[in-house]
């Protein structure tokens, strides 16, 4: 069995989501199309990655909307055993806790993203993502925790205080579907990238990269005839301050 490496995960489900959104004219841009660090630092810390691709992201792009892939993983016992569980969750801004607060540049970002006023677009996009990768996937929702809290009757929709969440201008979605080291999910994952069905533990599965782009596309396409105008479109900002989510303008930013 090959090693399982999240960052190629996600880069290849970002690539089948960038091919598909394009092909239906917007605009997408990966924050990194290979396996090497944003940031300059060195050793890549993961918070300073985070901020590099922030400051990209910001300064740089300027996406309607950024959508954070990721693949999730359930917590390993002493004999690193594959799972039988499977989680997925969609994560939003917000849920500081107290200690957070604490914490001055924690507040400016929170002050920050509150003044900003992309929470509507954030929540309707996020709810709409997450409906549609749980009927896809038919995984179970992750349980709320102290720093991951519930915000609608939604229950794969969680609000927590990620860096990319709070320091990325704009409505961010964090997507976290499947456990890499569940027991079929591992096997799927070893295959690849592949057209039609392939059999997995007795069971006929689509590519699972294909799967979950294609519930997060299909999903996008669909959004944008009932994207709601919230106050990121108040005709009282200017122009250039405003949130068009409609083609060809759109443009989809993919960590």
């Amino acid at each position: 069995m090959k090693p399982i490496e999240e960052a190629a995960l996600n880069l290849t489900v970002a690539r089948l989501i960038k091919t598909r959104l394009e092909a239906a004219g917007f605009s997408v841009f990966l924050t990194k199309n290979d396996y090497k660090p944003v940031t300059d630092k060195r050793p890549p810390y993961a918070r300073a990655d985070i901020a590099a691709r922030a400051r990209l992201v910001n300064d740089n792009l300027k996406p309607d909307l950024t959508i954070c892939i990721h693949f999730n993983a359930a917590r390993w016992n002493e004999h690193r055993d594959l799972v039988n569980d499977n989680r997925l969750t969609v994560f939003i801004h917000g849920n500081y806790q107290p200690g957070e607060l604490a914490d001055d540049e924690e507040k400016f970002y929170l002050l920050s993203k509150l003044l900003e006023r992309s929470h509507t677009t954030e929540l309707s996009i996020a709810d709409t993502v997450a409906r549609a990768l749980a009927q896809a996937t038919g995984l179970d929702p992750l349980p709320p925790s102290e720093n991951s809290a519930p915000i609608t009757e939604n229950p794969y929709l969680l609000v927590r205080n990620l860096g990319a969440n709070r320091q990325i201008h704009g409505p961010v979605i964090y997507l976290e579907p499947y456990y890499m080291n569940n027991r079929v999910v591992y096997q799927r994952l070893q295959l690849g990238d592949y057209d039609g069905e392939k059999i997995v533990d007795g069971k006929k599965y689509r590519s699972i990269f294909r799967e979950y782009a294609d519930a997060v596309t299909d999903d996008l396409l669909a959004f944008q005839g009932t994207a709601p105008r919230d106050d990121c479109n108040d005709p009282r900002r200017p122009p250039n301050k405003r949130r068009d989510l409609s083609p060809p303008s759109t443009t989809y930013k993919l960590r």
